[in-house]
This record gives structure tokens, sequence and C-alpha cells, in this order.
């Protein structure tokens, strides 16, 4: 994000030559560092926070600890981690999209969510969660042949025997 000391979130490719070339590119946008999803991950997002930056990943991803929400009319699994951090840190996300226009030409769009801070905080966050994919919903369904998903959003995690996904993104009431 522009003016922002910014630490960016990816999924590293297995191909190394592809995800350091892939990283290169990207390198430049996250001043605060560009770190790939990884158990020390979560640490390092939350110190960079509490320091004052901000962090950039994509939100409507889904992780060993996702939660379910709708999306598109089905339960959807997705990341809680955008929402606990905000709500931990009495943050306001900010969701973007990026609109491919014609001749090469983008139009980026970003927007403040407003997330639940009343009730119990595991219910915010989930609540919060349902909100960025309702958003992300919207845009899709304006512009759905820009949209493209291949991992398996919908698909059940391989890990039954985890830990409940908003006990281990626990947050600072």
């Amino acid at each position: 994000m522009v003016g922002l000391d910014t630490a960016g979130v990816y999924q590293a490719l297995k191909n190394p030559y592809a995800d350091a070339y892939l990283t290169a590119l990207r390198e430049r946008y996250f001043p605060a560092g560009l770190f790939s999803k990884g158990r020390s991950t979560a640490r390092k997002l939350i110190h960079h926070v509490r320091e004052g930056g901000a962090i950039a990943f994509l939100g409507d991803l889904r992780d060993v600890r996702s939660v379910e929400v709708p999306f598109f009319g089905h339960p959807a699994w997705a990341t809680p981690f955008p929402v606990m951090v905000a709500r931990t840190y009495g943050l306001r996300p900010i969701i973007c999209r990026t609109i491919r226009k014609e001749n090469a030409h983008f139009h980026f769009e970003a927007r403040v969510l407003d997330i639940p801070r009343d009730g119990d905080s595991q219910d915010d966050i989930v609540e919060g969660t349902a909100r960025i994919h309702a958003q992300f919903e919207e845009w899709i369904r304006e512009y759905p042949h820009q949209w493209m998903w291949i991992h398996r959003k919908w698909a059940e995690p391989k890990h039954k025997k985890r830990k409940p996904a908003i006990a281990a993104y626990k947050s600072h009431d």
C-alpha cells in the first residue's frame, strides 16, 4: 500500500525459481518485508502491527485454522486472521480490488470495512470475516469474468483434529 510501512504475506510456490521470481516482482510494494505463510509469520506480523505498521494479504484465503462464512450461498472456509488483528489492535481493515480495464489499464479501489467489536470476540471475528467475504462476493458478481479461484475454498479442511479456529486466534479483550 502506497505510503504505508506495509508487510505482505503470500503463499510460497513449490517451484523455488518461480517463487523467487514472483517474490522479486512484489518486494518493492512491501517495504517492511514480504513473508511466506508459515509458523512464525503470524508473530512477525503482529509485532509489525504493534510497532505501527500495516499488513497486506489476500483476505479471502483459507488456512488450516479457517472459519466458515457464507460465500455465494454456501459455507466456505476463510482465514479469520485479518479481522482478529484488526479487532485486537483497534484497527479498521481496508479491503481492496483491482479492476482490469481496456488496453492494460487497471482501476484500484479500496474500502474501509467496519468490523464488530461489541460482543464476544469469537463471534465478532467470524462476523467480520463474513463481512469481508460479503464484499468480495459483491465485487465478484459485478465482474465475474475477472475472478479466478484455484484453491479449494469450499472443501472441508484435511486437518480434522485441529484446534477450533477461533481458539487458535484468541484475541485479547
